[in-house]
């Protein structure tokens, strides 16, 4: 995970991370990645997320979700 935030513009702050995960069984090998970024601005938040999954390094599936959501500033 990495932070970004800056302290003339805090609105503007940020997080991203990725991970990955093998998983070996039956003489295969499972690899799940996965990117996350979170970032904003005075009204919204921008939230992307993408995960694939690769069998013996071949990419079998591949989903994305990104989402805009205002802020309340309850």
């Amino acid at each position: 995970m990495s932070y970004r935030i800056e302290d003339d513009h805090p609105e503007t702050a940020a997080v991203s991370g990725v991970a990955e995960t093998d998983i070996e069984f039956d003489g295969r090998t499972q690899t799940w990645r996965c990117r996350l970024e979170v970032s904003s601005d005075a009204t919204h938040f921008l939230y992307r997320f993408r995960r694939e999954v690769l069998e013996n390094g071949r990419s079998v599936r591949e989903r994305e979700w990104e989402e805009r959501i205002p802020r309340d500033h309850q």
